[in-house]
């Protein structure tokens, strides 16, 4: 795990200071002109750091791309999982239907989104990573609750279809091959595949949807400190 802050010394503080510096204003202007559309010097400038000191924290720009992703992974996955906090032990098969449909509506948002979900193999590898902790341990709840049907030791495998099913979903919806509306049937599917009858699948699948807390990306977030 990451250090405290007050632990370090301030070599390092700066260090992960000036790291986040660039991801924070990575992500700023990505969101707004792609990820195509942002250079290594624009994201410097931002920064306020010499262009050079760029490739002190990261080798080129696809290294800085794919950090920037996993900090946002990580802010959604958290801000889903505050948002289902109230019922996470009541209504387990909630919890993930609920967690589907904010995933997908997140990813159709800004253009790193959309930069990202034309490179599915891409975003399902870091989705499956950055939200492994949050939707193996929901996933496990449901099992435990007797609302999936599959053995734990099938949970990756159903872990994975989850994953690959709403990041095609977002991806249709993105191109124009469906409506926002085939969220809640791509909900209903999922849950269907994991064994809540059809009925409890289709009910839950049209629930209104909780408000989820503002964005506060971490910056400072790195994928490796969470893989389990």
């Amino acid at each position: 795990m990451q250090k405290k802050n007050k632990t370090m010394g301030r070599n390092e503080r700066r260090r992960v200071s000036t790291r986040a510096a660039i991801l924070s204003s990575a992500y700023n202007l990505m969101s707004q002109n792609g990820v195509d559309g942002t250079s290594i010097k624009d994201v410097t400038d931002l920064a306020d750091i010499g262009y050079g000191t760029f490739f002190n924290y990261f080798e080129n720009k696809d290294e800085m791309v794919l950090r920037v992703l996993d900090c946002a992974i990580d802010d959604l996955g958290r801000r889903n999982d505050l948002a289902t906090a109230a019922i996470k032990n009541i209504h387990p098969a909630e919890v993930v239907c609920i967690s589907i449909r904010l995933v997908i509506r997140g990813l159709i948002k800004n253009q790193l989104w959309r930069w990202s979900l034309n490179r599915p193999d891409l975003l399902v590898e870091r989705m499956r990573l950055g939200f492994h902790r949050f939707g193996i341990r929901d996933m496990n709840v449901a099992i435990a609750g007797k609302r999936f049907r599959f053995k734990p030791d099938q949970v990756e495998t159903g872990w994975s279809v989850l994953i690959w099913m709403l990041v095609s979903c977002a991806k249709d919806i993105y191109d124009g091959y469906s409506g926002p509306e085939s969220e809640s049937l791509v909900a209903e599917l999922i849950l269907r595949a994991m064994g809540v009858p059809y009925n409890d699948a289709q009910r839950l699948a049209q629930l209104p949807l909780p408000k989820t807390p503002e964005s506060e990306i971490n910056f400072s977030f790195a994928i490796e400190e969470h893989e389990t």
